[in-house]
């Protein structure tokens, strides 16, 4: 971006664990792009032909409890609560449970999730370890070496459909075993987006 100096050398050099900004942060062409099923139904049966060709299939639409888990950012970065709680305190803390129940450590004087929350988002909503959160998904590739044959029904057909292009997914910052990615001197995604450090491109 405008504001790095040469001097510093390159992304790679402030990266953890192999991963620098332009993997893990949208603002530097890095990210994960999210998508949630959407169902639809056909009012007329659906009629699938029969083709003599190795069929190359794109797959996206694995179960979203075998997909990991990404925590829901908010408009100006990671989501915290509005007393500043992260998702990774929650979980850290024991206030909350997969299942989006209290956690042990919660007290009920403290009231509900929800009155916590911020613009109606809560940790049930935005946190992987209360419940919340996105699944993300990459396309997956095969080919099948036979020819593919797809039956006829006479009934409606519910298809699921998750195959959007990426370019048109909202995009999420990569988090790190630890919590939100930081490089080795600390900088957030964030921090790397408004002082100028990189380009969407990955400049």
């Amino acid at each position: 971006g405008p504001a790095w100096n040469g001097a510093w050398g390159t992304f790679e050099d402030w990266g953890v664990d192999g991963v620098d900004a332009t993997d893990a942060c949208c603002a530097c062409g890095g990210g994960v792009a999210t998508a949630a099923p959407t169902e639809y139904t056909t009012d007329e049966p659906t009629v699938f032909e029969t083709t003599d060709e190795p069929t190359v299939l794109e797959v996206t639409d694995a179960p979203t409890d075998s997909l990991p888990c990404v925590d829901l950012p908010s408009s100006t970065g990671i989501w915290v609560s509005s007393t500043g709680a992260t998702c990774q305190q929650y979980e850290t803390l024991g206030l909350c449970t997969p299942s989006g129940d209290y956690g042990p450590a919660w007290n009920g004087a403290w009231g509900t999730f929800e009155d916590w929350g911020v613009d109606g988002v809560d940790a049930t909503d935005a946190c992987c370890a209360c419940g919340g959160g996105v699944a993300t998904a990459a396309p997956t590739e095969y080919t099948t070496d036979e020819p593919t044959v797809f039956e006829t029904t006479d009934e409606p057909t519910v298809l699921e459909v998750t195959d959007a292009p990426t370019d048109s997914l909202p995009c999420v910052d990569l988090p790190s075993s630890t919590g939100i990615w930081v490089s080795s001197t600390g900088a957030t995604c964030q921090q790397y987006e408004t002082l100028g450090l990189c380009t969407p491109s990955g400049d």
